[in-house]
């Protein structure tokens, strides 16, 4: 009599045909497991990172306002200068500047803030964008207009000069906020051919276009004939070379 032991390949021989299937699905399983679980989509979900929009390389930002050094060098006019009662305060917070205060139309009625910058620092720029924020309460989102102020340094060339002038003027241009969007940002451009000239707030279009490689002085102003309270947030300020436009 013989022993088969439990190894030997007759004992299982009537069976053969039936692992061989079994083993080749599982290899074909393991091989391709697409097969046996098609891909699902995806569905965004809250804990997906958010994609934000690349900054335009061609930009200059001029502030973010993170930087203290920089912000230290922004300073208050107000209409105090010339007899006003008009208010006017500024902040830094987590990179935002705020200008806050109230306007008094018995006197000059205005206020402002201003940094001076190096000369040349507009000298291939076209526009300026500024990205915004007014509340979204009755007396605020509907106060302005804020106004963009430039000057230049002509008033300090010798008097032989043929730019020289004996006064500093301004130019200044409507920053184009949109009430309905108060509360929320709001980026705008203005280009440097918009800015119109004046002199203590009066137009002085004998005095001709501003000069961008002359400026040397950037301000932020307010002046509507409007008593009240006035509350501006500024995120950052870019200068907008022609390769933009």
């Amino acid at each position: 009599m013989s022993i088969v032991t439990a190894h030997s390949p007759l004992h299982y021989a009537p069976h053969t045909p039936v692992l061989w299937l079994m083993q080749g699905l599982a290899l074909a399983l393991l091989s391709h497991p697409s097969s046996a679980h098609p891909p699902q989509a995806h569905t965004p979900t809250d804990a997906d990172p958010v994609s934000q929009p690349e900054p335009d390389p061609a930009t200059v930002r001029l502030t973010d306002f993170t930087d203290p050094e920089h912000n230290a060098g922004w300073y208050p006019v107000l209409d105090n200068v010339m007899g006003g009662r008009s208010l006017g305060a500024h902040a830094f917070a987590d990179g935002v500047l705020t200008f806050t205060g109230s306007i008094n139309t018995n006197g000059g009625g205005f206020a402002s803030l201003r940094l001076r910058i190096p000369p040349g620092t507009f000298a291939d720029t076209t526009h300026l964008a500024l990205r915004l924020r007014v509340p979204d309460t009755p007396e605020l989102r509907d106060r302005g207009p804020f106004r963009l102020m430039l000057m230049d340094d002509l008033h300090t060339l010798p008097r032989n000069h043929p730019r020289h002038r004996d006064r500093r003027i301004t130019h200044r241009v409507d920053l184009p906020l949109e009430p309905e969007l108060a509360g929320q940002w709001q980026t705008v451009r203005v280009s440097l051919t918009d800015f119109a000239p004046s002199w203590r707030g009066r137009s002085m279009p004998q005095e001709g276009p501003l000069d961008p490689a002359r400026t040397v002085e950037l301000g932020i102003i307010i002046n509507d004939a409007t008593d009240g309270p006035f509350h501006l947030d500024v995120d950052w300020i870019d200068s907008v070379p022609p390769s933009t436009d």
